[in-house]
């Protein structure tokens, strides 16, 4: 992506948001969201119309960096619960998706 261009992830169909109560490294970081998008296909809430939809889109995620009210308040179809054996203790939600 070259300065000034969109982003690839404007119109993704699922979004990513990542807590902001807990510092990780970027590789933790991307681990959940990968976790996240895995429980995301799996979710029997998903719908199947937008599951094959998303398969045709590449998959793509967008990745939402929310503020300690909004997470605070969020409830999304997808929660990661991290199991605490690395970098945070747990355990710890660090991740949720939704679309």
């Amino acid at each position: 992506m070259q300065l000034g261009e969109e982003s690839t992830s404007v119109g993704a169909l699922v979004a990513i948001e990542v807590t902001p109560m807990h510092q990780m490294t970027s590789g933790k970081m991307a681990a959940q969201c990968a976790h996240a998008a895995q429980l995301a296909w799996e979710s029997p809430q998903m719908p199947p119309a937008l599951r094959q939809a998303w398969a045709r889109d590449g998959y793509r995620v967008r990745v939402l960096l929310p503020g300690p009210q909004e997470w605070a308040g969020g409830l999304r179809p997808v929660s990661v619960l991290d199991a605490g054996l690395t970098e945070l203790g747990g355990p710890t939600e660090t991740a949720r998706a939704f679309w």
